[in-house]
């Protein structure tokens, strides 16, 4: 038979183990949680971030997009662009340093172009 010490001895490596053993699976889980948290508000954040950075460059191409605009509203003659089909290919030609300048000088911008309703121009006509 097992003395006394052995068996207390025992007890105690047992009741060591086991506390041991809780107390690592309450971390992992305490950890795990903890973890994802973090994960879950970084991507909330760098989902904001990129939206704020997005939001700019639609904006500056928006406004890129509106002083062009009124610039080509200002210097077009429309009653020559009415009468005359060959208008808005001149006209192109007058203003295509002018878009590629706009495209130039905002960021964002991949690409710019005009183009021309059909009915009062010539099909092709426009810039890209």
């Amino acid at each position: 038979m097992k003395s006394i010490k052995t068996k207390l001895t025992l007890c105690i490596l047992l009741c060591t183990f086991l506390s041991s053993a809780i107390t690592e699976l309450v971390s992992l889980r305490v950890t795990k949680e903890a973890t994802e948290q973090y994960a879950q508000q970084s991507m909330v954040m760098e989902a904001q971030n990129r939206t704020i950075e997005l939001n700019g460059w639609i904006a500056c191409i928006e406004q890129s997009v509106d002083t062009l605009s009124d610039y080509v509203v200002n210097e077009m003659d429309f009653d020559a662009f009415f009468r005359d089909k060959a208008y808005a290919d001149k006209f192109t030609g007058q203003i295509q340093s002018i878009l590629g300048d706009f495209a130039v000088h905002t960021d964002g911008v991949i690409t710019a172009y005009i183009r021309y309703n059909p009915e009062y121009s010539n099909p092709t006509s426009g810039y890209s």
